[in-house]
């Protein structure tokens, strides 16, 4: 099996166009051979840095970048709700449990079993069906 390795000399690789100047995520996706940072939501790949956005979803915001094989889908975490990015279906959808804001999310990870999990300022926390379930797993019991 041949493996491809993502790597580049400190002159590279050229800078990605950031919304808020600043990296908050970075995830090197060893499939792809892709290495995806943010915020937007970029990937470098081939020697060039490709924004991810779609029809109504210009700008994903990310401070944590999670890449789930079994779906070929990004999750992401921004301040306020998490991101699905289909990256099959070039499809993006955001997720949050109250409008406009919601809960204050810092990263956001899928299990075997479909469930997502997400870390919100009150604790670790269930994603279920468009809302939270419990259990509610406090910072602080």
């Amino acid at each position: 099996m041949h493996h491809r390795r993502l790597e580049w000399k400190p002159e590279d690789p050229p800078s990605a166009t950031y919304y808020y100047q600043e990296v908050w995520g970075l995830h090197c996706d060893t499939l792809r051979h892709r290495l995806y940072c943010s915020s937007p939501l970029h990937y470098y790949e081939e020697g060039k840095w490709e924004a991810i956005s779609f029809p109504g979803l210009e700008i994903i915001p990310a401070k944590s970048i999670t890449f789930d094989p079994s779906e070929n889908t990004l999750w992401t975490s921004f301040s306020y709700g998490f991101y699905k990015v289909d990256l099959k279906n070039n499809a993006g959808k955001h997720f949050s449990d109250k409008f406009p804001l919601g809960t204050r999310t810092f990263t956001v990870t899928p299990d075997d079993a479909g469930n997502i999990w997400v870390t919100t300022v009150d604790g670790l926390r269930l994603w279920k069906s468009g809302k939270y379930e419990p259990p509610l797993y406090p910072h602080y019991p």
